[in-house]
């Protein structure tokens, strides 16, 4: 989904993420989109295990050059993105210790 200037906020029901530059890139939502928990839970688990991540604006065509991206719901968990529009993301570029760690956060009994 994009805001009115045409800047990417998320997906459907979801909250997206981008591995740019060796650095993890969320649109910041202070102008619109939804904060969710599993969110929450990437941003806190990423500079955990010392990945660098950013709030950034991103348009379409910066994230056409991500090396992967993935969606976050508290329904899916870590939901990695294989295409958009045409443009193919490799799915294992999503840090596995990453997944691990939040579906341990957001799903343990």
């Amino acid at each position: 989904m994009l805001d009115i200037d045409g800047r990417v906020v998320e997906g459907t029901q979801t909250n997206l993420f981008a591995l740019l530059d060796g650095r993890l890139v969320t649109p910041p939502l202070e102008r619109c989109g939804v904060a969710g928990v599993v969110r929450r839970l990437v941003l806190e688990s990423a500079r955990a295990l010392g990945l660098r991540v950013v709030e950034e604006v991103l348009d379409p065509a910066r994230l056409a050059t991500a090396e992967a991206s993935f969606l976050t719901s508290s329904l899916v968990g870590i939901w990695p993105v294989r295409e958009v529009a045409g443009v193919a993301f490799d799915p294992s570029r999503v840090p596995t210790e990453l997944t691990a760690a939040v579906l341990a956060a957001a799903f343990r009994p």
